[in-house]
C-alpha cells in the first residue's frame, strides 16, 4: 500500500509483521516504544524490528494484521494511536479492524456468520417487540413534540431484491434472515402533520453477511402535506446504493452508487439495535472506537447534503441510573459523536436491553412510555384498540380514547 495516502493509513506487506504470528498481548502493545527517526520525518520511518512497517507521525497508523496460509480468516487492520515525544513514537492505542477487500481471496473462505440460540429462541418466537416513546424532534429550527415505536420483529429477505419473502419457491440459500427495525415518528409542524418511518433489515446470517446485525438494506419515508419523499440504501459489491424519489424538485428522481472507504461501516440508523448488543458484546465497557459512518437518513434528509460517508466516534461509556417514569433503572450509556452532533443513548442492562432513552446535542430526545411483545398484524380491528392505550399512544383518529 502506499503510505502516502491522502489518508495517510500506512499498511504493511503480506509476510513483514513476524509480530501477527502470535496472539496479540494488548498490554505489552500499549507500553511500546519505537525508536523514532527524525531524518524520515517526511516520508514516515521504518522501526529496526522484524515486524516491519510505515507510518506518517501526524496520523494514527493502520496496518495489515495477515494471517496464517490455510487460516479461515480474512486479514484485519491494526489501527494505532500514538504521540511523539523525545525521539520515541509512544503507542497509545490498539483497535483491531476487519478489512473487507473487494478481490480479495483466501485459502478458505471466512467461518459462517450465525446468531446464538437463545437469540434466535427470542426472535424467532413468532411475537415482535413494540415499544413506544414520547420524543422531541427538530424540524425548521424549532423542537417538536410527538411520539414514536420502534418495531423489532424477525423475517427473511431475498438476498437479491432484498424485499420480504413470502413464499416457498425462494431456495434457502437466497435468502437473508433478519431483524428488522420499523421507527415510526409522529409530530406536527404548526397545523400540519409529519409521519417518518425508517426500516433497517439487519442481517443474521446468509449471503454477505459479514457481522451479526449488519444492515442489508435501509430505507426512508417522509409524508406531510407538501409531499413525500422515499430513500432507500443497499450496500451492494461495488460500493453503497443510494435511490431516492421525491416530489420535490431539487431532489426528484436519482440514483448513485458511493465507494466504500477502507474498513467496516456502520450506520446511524441501525444505532438503536447495534448498542442493544441483542446477541453478543459489540465492543466492552470504556472502549471508544473510530468508525466509517453513514448518516441517518432522515437526518441526512433535514439538513438537505448529498448522503455521504463520515467518521464517527463510538463510547461505552459504562454504567449509570436513570431515572424513567419516576423509576430508577439500571442503564449502559453510549455515546455516538458525528461531524456537528453527540447522540447519547441509555440501553436497560437487563435483557433484552431496551433502548430506555435517548437525546443529542441540538435537544431532541426519546423516553420509553411502554414496551410489549405482540402479534400486532393480527390486532388490525376496532376491538384492538384499546392496545394503544397499552402503548400510551394518543396520536391519530382512533387511539383508543
Amino acid at each position: 500500500r502506499d503510505s502516502h495516502s491522502a489518508r495517510h493509513h500506512v499498511v504493511g506487506h503480506s509476510g513483514e509483521l513476524a509480530l501477527m504470528q502470535k496472539p496479540l498481548n494488548f498490554g505489552a502493545i500499549d507500553d511500546l516504544a519505537i525508536p523514532y527517526s527524525h531524518a524520515n520525518e517526511k516520508h514516515g520511518c521504518k522501526p529496526k524490528h522484524k515486524e516491519r512497517f510505515y507510518f506518517n507521525h501526524m496520523n494514527p497508523i493502520k496496518i495489515w494484521l495477515p494471517t496464517q496460509q490455510n487460516v479461515a480468516k480474512p486479514p484485519s487492520l491494526l489501527e494505532i494511536g500514538f504521540t511523539k515525544d523525545s525521539g520515541l513514537i509512544h503507542i497509545t492505542k490498539v483497535t483491531t479492524l476487519l478489512l473487507m477487500i473487494a478481490g480479495s481471496s483466501f485459502s478458505s473462505p471466512p467461518a459462517a456468520i450465525s446468531p446464538s440460540s437463545d437469540f434466535l429462541k427470542y426472535w424467532k418466537s413468532g411475537l415482535a417487540e413494540l415499544s413506544s416513546y414520547n420524543l422531541t424532534t427538530e424540524r425548521y429550527g424549532e423542537l417538536r413534540k410527538g411520539q414514536g415505536v420502534l418495531v423489532f420483529v424477525y423475517e427473511e429477505i431475498n438476498a437479491d431484491s432484498r424485499v420480504k419473502v413470502e413464499t416457498l419457491k425462494l431456495p434457502n440459500e437466497k435468502q437473508i434472515p433478519v431483524l428488522k427495525l420499523n421507527s415510526i415518528l409522529k409530530f406536527t409542524t404548526g397545523i400540519y402533520d409529519y409521519s417518518i418511518m425508517t426500516s433497517v433489515f439487519a442481517g443474521l446470517s446468509g449471503p454477505g453477511v459479514t457481522r451479526i446485525l449488519e444492515p442489508k438494506k435501509i430505507s426512508f419515508s417522509s409524508q406531510e402535506w407538501c409531499g413525500h419523499v422515499f430513500h432507500q440504501v443497499i450496500p451492494r459489491k461495488n460500493g453503497l446504493s443510494s435511490e431516492i424519489h421525491s416530489y420535490f424538485e431539487a431532489e426528484a428522481d436519482s440514483q448513485k452508487i458511493i465507494p466504500y472507504p477502507v474498513g467496516p461501516i456502520y450506520y446511524e440508523d441501525e444505532m438503536p439495535i447495534l448498542v442493544r448488543e441483542l446477541d453478543r458484546e459489540f465492543m466492552p465497557i470504556g472502549e471508544t472506537r473510530q468508525i466509517n459512518f453513514v448518516p441517518g437518513l432522515w437526518q441526512r434528509r433535514k439538513r438537505h447534503v448529498p448522503l455521504a460517508f463520515g467518521l464517527g466516534t463510538l463510547t461505552k461509556i459504562g454504567k449509570e441510573t436513570i431515572l424513567l417514569r419516576s423509576e430508577k433503572i439500571e442503564s449502559i450509556k453510549w455515546t455516538l459523536e458525528t461531524k456537528g452532533m453527540v447522540t447519547t443513548y441509555h440501553i436497560e442492562v437487563a435483557k433484552p436491553h431496551k433502548l430506555l432513552a435517548w437525546e443529542n446535542s441540538v435537544g431532541e430526545k426519546g423516553e420509553l412510555i411502554a414496551s410489549i411483545r405482540n402479534t400486532y398484524w393480527e390486532h388490525n380491528h376496532n376491538l384492538d384498540l384499546p392496545l394503544r392505550k397499552t402503548l400510551g399512544l394518543n396520536y391519530g383518529v382512533g387511539s383508543g380514547e
